[in-house]
This record gives C-alpha cells, sequence and structure tokens, in this order.
C-alpha cells in the first residue's frame, strides 16, 4: 500500500484523544446505603457487566473513526490502478502529420486514428500532470500546459505534404525538461513508423518512459510520380516544342522499386499529361520507367504542367506538377557595327527571327544589345527599361570607350586587358552546346563595387574561375548582362559553333529574364518569394496577401499561384509543390532503428492495438481506496452513535418496575 499525502497519517495521533477521555472518566455518584436497594445488586452486577463491554466498543469505534478519516486524508492507494491512476507526470505528445501520414486505414486517414489515440493519453491525464504537444511539421503546439489545454489546441495541427524529422521535433521539446523529483516523464509518439519521419536523433535519456502508437496502412505498396522535367527549361515562345518526362515508380515496405512482373503491382499503369487542369495526353506506362510526351507549348503566360497516375498507396504523390512560363517573343535590338563585331551576333538573332523566337524592329524592345560600347538611349521614359546585353570589342583601343557606356549605364564592372594568354574552356553553362566552347582572347570582369541585389551573379566561368558572363540589375537600365570577350572567331571558337545561336537564345530569353520563381519545390521546402510578388493562392484556397521577398514554406502540394506587381497589373505565376522522395517510401523503422532515432530503449513499447490504456504512463501509483475507507468510517459512526445511546440506563421507578411503555 501506499500514499498520495503520507504526511496525513500523522492524524492518527488523535486517537489518544478518546483514549484519554475515557482514562479520565471519574465515578462521580457517593455510595450511600440503602436497605430497600440491597434487592437490585443482583442485577446491578449484571447490568455493570453489560456496559463495561459496551463501553470498550464504544472506546474502540470512535479511536477507529478517527483513524479511518486519518488514512482517508492521506489518500490511501493499493494494488496497480488504471492509466489516471499515475504520478505527476511530464507529458510530451508526439504527432506524426508528415505526408505519408495521408494513407488510408479502414477508410480514414492515418492522421485521424492517430489524433483518436492521442486523445486517449489526453483523457487519461490529470490536474498535476504538465504537457508538450508537438508535430513533426508545425513543432510545439502547447508547452508545458494542461490537458485542457492540448485537447484544445490538438485541431491545431493539420495535415501537410510535406517531410519532417519527428525525432527533431522531440528532441526540442525534450530538451527543455528536466529531470524533477517525485514527477515521472514519458513520451507518446503517434506514427507509422515511416523511416523518413525519424532522421536523426531525439536523444532521450534512460529517465523517460517511451510509449508508441503504431497507425498501419492497409496496404504496403505505393505507386507514384518520382520525378517531372520540362524541356527546355527556360522560356519559350508559344508553339515551341516541349517535352515533358516523368518517372513512374512503385515501391514496397521493403524501400525497393518494384518490377513490372512482381505480382503485388499492377499492371501498366496510365500516365495522363495535364496542362492547366486540362488532360493534353496519355500514355502507357511500365513500372520503373519513364514516360515522355511532346507537346506545343501553350499560349504567352504561366502555366502549371501535371503528371498523374490512378491513386495508389499515398494519395499525395500519384502526381507532380511544375510551373511553366511561356513568354511571347522578346523584342530585340541589335546597337553597333554589324558587319564587324556584331556580325555573328546579327546572324544568330536573324537565325532566330526565322524561327519565331524573337522579334526584330517592330513591337516594344525587351532587350538591347550593344557591341563594342555603341551608346544607346530608349526614347522617353520607359515604364520598364529594356535588358541590356554588352559585347564588348575585339579592338582594345575601343576598351575606354565600352568602359565609358558601362559607367553612363551604372553599371558597377568594368572590362581589363589579360595579361595572359591560351586557351581556355567554359564551364558548365547549363547548355551542352556551350559547355566546352573555348575562349583565346578575353577581358577580365573587374566590379568596381560589391554587388547588392539578388539577381547579381557570375552565369559563366572560364577553366581558371574568372568570370566570363556576369548578370545585374543596374537603376538606370534594369536588368543587364555583360561579356568577358568579342563575340568573333579571333576571341571565341563559339561564333563559328552550332551553339551561337543556342548561347544567343539563353542571352535573350533566359538569362535577360531573371527573377521568376522555380518551377517547382518540395512541400515543407522554405524559399523565398519574388520581391514584388503581392498575393499567394493555394490549390484549393483563395489569395492571401503576401509581402514580397518574404519566406515562404509551402505544406501542401499542388499548383501555387503567386501574383507579382508588374508594370502593366499582375503577372501570375505558377509554381509546382510535390511531396517529397522520401514520404513516399513505405518502409517502415523496426525495434532497434526506433530505439537508435529515440535515444532510449530501456523502457521503450510499441502499441497498434486497442491495448493503448494498458501501456500508457507507466509510473501508475495503485487503485485509490479513499471512498472504500470513507464508507467504512460511516458504518463505525453509525455503530457509535447506536453504542452512545444503548450505554445510557433506562429510568425506573422507587419500587423496582419501569415506567410503562418502556418495557423489554
Amino acid at each position: 500500500m501506499s500514499f498520495l499525502f503520507p504526511a496525513a497519517l500523522a492524524l492518527a495521533g488523535l486517537t489518544v484523544i478518546p483514549l484519554l477521555l475515557h482514562l479520565v472518566r471519574r465515578e462521580t455518584d457517593r455510595r450511600v446505603p440503602f436497605p430497600s436497594l440491597r434487592y437490585l445488586q443482583s442485577a446491578q452486577r449484571e447490568s455493570a457487566r453489560s456496559m463495561r463491554i459496551r463501553d470498550r466498543m464504544l472506546v474502540a469505534a470512535r479511536v477507529g473513526i478517527v483513524a479511518l478519516l486519518a488514512l482517508a486524508a492521506a489518500q490511501p492507494l493499493i494494488g496497480t490502478g488504471d492509466a489516471r491512476s499515475h504520478r505527476p507526470t511530464d507529458l510530451v505528445l508526439a504527432l506524426d502529420n508528415t505526408a505519408s501520414m495521408d494513407r488510408l486505414s479502414d477508410g480514414r486517414t492515418l492522421l485521424e486514428s492517430a489524433r483518436q489515440a492521442l486523445a486517449v493519453s489526453l483523457s487519461h491525464a490529470t490536474p498535476q500532470d504538465r504537457v508538450w504537444l508537438l508535430s513533426a511539421v508545425d513543432g510545439i503546439v502547447v508547452a508545458g500546459g494542461s490537458a485542457d489545454e492540448a485537447a484544445r489546441l490538438l485541431p491545431a495541427i493539420r495535415p501537410s505534404d510535406a517531410g519532417a524529422s519527428l525525432a527533431l521535433a522531440i528532441r526540442t521539446a525534450a530538451s527543455a525538461i528536466p529531470a524533477s523529483p517525485g514527477r515521472a516523464r514519458e513520451l507518446h509518439i503517434f506514427t507509422d513508423l515511416q523511416a523518413g519521419s525519424f532522421a536523426g536523433r531525439a536523444e532521450i535519456d534512460d529517465g523517460w518512459a517511451v510509449r508508441v502508437m503504431q497507425v498501419a496502412p492497409d496496404g504496403n505498396r505505393n505507386g507514384r510520380v518520382a520525378s517531372l522535367s520540362v524541356g527546355p527549361s527556360h522560356p519559350v515562345p508559344p508553339g515551341a516544342s516541349l517535352t515533358v518526362t516523368a518517372r513512374i515508380e512503385a515501391e514496397s515496405d521493403s524501400g525497393g522499386s518494384r518490377s513490372p512482373e512482381d505480382e503485388t503491382v499492377d499492371a501498366a499503369p496510365e500516365a495522363r499529361l495535364l496542362v492547366d487542369g486540362r488532360t493534353a495526353a496519355i500514355r502507357t506506362a511500365n513500372w520503373g520507367t519513364d514516360v515522355s510526351f511532346s507537346i506545343p507549348a501553350p499560349d504567352p503566360g504561366s502555366h502549371v504542367v501535371r503528371v498523374e497516375i490512378d491513386p495508389t498507396g499515398l494519395r499525395a504523390d500519384d502526381a507532380r506538377q511544375i510551373g511553366i512560363r511561356v513568354a511571347r517573343p522578346a523584342g530585340v535590338r541589335l546597337v553597333g557595327d554589324s558587319d564587324s563585331d556584331g556580325e555573328f551576333i546579327g546572324k544568330a538573332i536573324e537565325t532566330l527571327e526565322a524561327d519565331g523566337r524573337v522579334r526584330l524592329g517592330t513591337g516594344r524592345t525587351d532587350v538591347v544589345i550593344q557591341v563594342a560600347g555603341a551608346p544607346y538611349r530608349e526614347p522617353g521614359v520607359p515604364d520598364r527599361p529594356a535588358a541590356r546585353i554588352l559585347v564588348p570589342p575585339s579592338d582594345q583601343l575601343q576598351l575606354a570607350a565600352f568602359n565609358r557606356e558601362l559607367a553612363s549605364l551604372g553599371i558597377p564592372w568594368r572590362a581589363e586587358p589579360d595579361p595572359a594568354a591560351g586557351v581556355l574552356r567554359l564551364a558548365d553553362a547549363g547548355i551542352p552546346v556551350v559547355t566546352g566552347e573555348t575562349v583565346t582572347r578575353r577581358y577580365l570582369l573587374q566590379p568596381g563595387v560589391a554587388p547588392s541585389t539578388p539577381v547579381d551573379s557570375v552565369i559563366l566561368r572560364t577553366a581558371d574561375g574568372e568570370a566570363w558572363l556576369v548578370r545585374g540589375r543596374a537603376p538606370e537600365t534594369g536588368v543587364y548582362l555583360l561579356i568577358g570577350s568579342a563575340l568573333v572567331p579571333e576571341a571565341t571558337t563559339l561564333p563559328a559553333s552550332v551553339g551561337m545561336i543556342e548561347f544567343v537564345d539563353a542571352l535573350v530569353s533566359r538569362w535577360s529574364r531573371p527573377g521568376d520563381p522555380g518551377g517547382s519545390l518540395e512541400a515543407g521546402e522554405e524559399t523565398t518569394l519574388p520581391s514584388r510578388a503581392d498575393s499567394l493562392a493555394g490549390p484549393d484556397g483563395p489569395p492571401v496577401h503576401v509581402e514580397g521577398g518574404a519566406p515562404w514554406r509551402p505544406r501542401i502540394a499542388g499548383a501555387w499561384r503567386i501574383a507579382v506587381r508588374s508594370d502593366t497589373g499582375r503577372d501570375p505565376r505558377f509554381v509546382g509543390v510535390n511531396v517529397p522522395a522520401a514520404e513516399s517510401n513505405p518502409a517502415t523503422l523496426d525495434t532497434d532503428g526506433l530505439a537508435s532515432a529515440i535515444g532510449s530503449a530501456r523502457d521503450l513499447r510499441v502499441s497498434s492495438g486497442d491495448s493503448w490504456p494498458d501501456e500508457i504512463f507507466a509510473a501508475r501509483r495503485g487503485r485509490n481506496i479513499t471512498a472504500f475507507v470513507l464508507a467504512v468510517a460511516l458504518v463505525l459512526m453509525a455503530v457509535e452513535t447506536w453504542l452512545s445511546g444503548a450505554r445510557r440506563p433506562r429510568a425506573t421507578r422507587a419500587d423496582g418496575h419501569e415506567p410503562a411503555g418502556t418495557g423489554g
């Protein structure tokens, strides 16, 4: 037996009071001989023996009442109680709300099942417990609060398609809860034990009791769209050919990719290509292979390309999406001597115009190519300055004029002669036909001041690490591109190569239009909104106001729409948000792997059924029998009342007979 309040047992010392009262009680009657009463002596002796027995019983009852009340005040515990009969506990409740918890079991998601088990833990908590409630994706929701507070805020933990480490979230909470005398520490984890949710170590010490409720899906196989790419990656004009490639995979709980011959995998699935929600093509795919589509680019603007298969396993990864941008052909103006330094650039521009990829001489000028420092000033005050591509002269005598033009445009770079001689290759530019071309004559590009905006960058370097193509934004010109060599055969092999057209196309259509958000992100990945972002809308939600340049961490997979302020209004841009690859793998941790991730195996138990109330709250104190003790005390009080009345002598008349009505 144990006691909730053992100090209250000191009240048992009050039992001496009825004993003392009994012992100090004196006979106050004086004996007077009276001959007429001699006949009553015999009856008196019999009555005295009965009174002594009743007195002793009365004293025992009164002592017992005091002792039982002291015992009840100490709240005695006996045996092993239920989950609610536990010591005051610091309780951490960790809920896995990563993407894998969206799988189904008996018609509901694993997250819903986990919430139900968590509610059972809260229902068995007591007012003396302190509760920490946290989730893998959202972190700590309640820190040291009551069970009622945790129950009220539990709906704030929402489903997500993101990936996160539940182990690291547990470490953050547990590190703030030191061991306290008289208090137990217990960790309840509600998860599908999917391996991707336990990256890192929680580092829980041996002072914790760890209970894990594992919720399992109906099946152990998951089909998914593993990857999606759209080429080319830079903005293309309407009608240009787009190649969409997706990889279709199926994985089991062992984590391995399954082959079409595996009997647990369905027949070859259908892969559907959707553009802006409309089906554009359907292909039959094989598990573990790539499927490709070729479609013409849609109208100018931002679009969503999506590839999906029939639902299987985790629903959120049955599709992937990516945002693309179709640009109207850029209006290009070539300034400078087109018969010498600008000859090869002019020919490349003419070829691009014939393909419908640029416009020359009509409409708005989007890009100005200035060769050898030829000056150009836009007429009037443009609402959006044209991007500048600046090509240095092949003749070093014109270099001073070229640098003056850079300074007049507010471009913080200078081109200086390179005293070294030799042949250098161009490093990876993201364009295979350009990578590896050589440079024989170059200028060293020297920054006048440190780059000041996010668009400032070195796009292309030579093999020795020197900048050869830089991009930035100047107050007077907007975006500019500065090349480190004249585009003539004497300076580089580019003009005479097949890569020249693609290089000029990248200059005009890709690198001179920076600032677009990435085509796709993983759910839970943090990025930065465009600097002129105005609003943001999720796959199924209304637009909400956002601040440009603010951090953004999407939780839900699908097509997100970002409205960006422009000179002509708002320009919508789409970003595809997808489930992280690790969340698509249904492989689970075994007991050893879980113990390693948690950091303690001394008191670690995993449950998966209805036995959860029997497993939780390991520091139990037994069943509270205070009510039983009080019931016994009440019985003794009734006995004491009866004995008190019974010990009083009954009235008699002078002739020794009882008054009428009192016979017995």
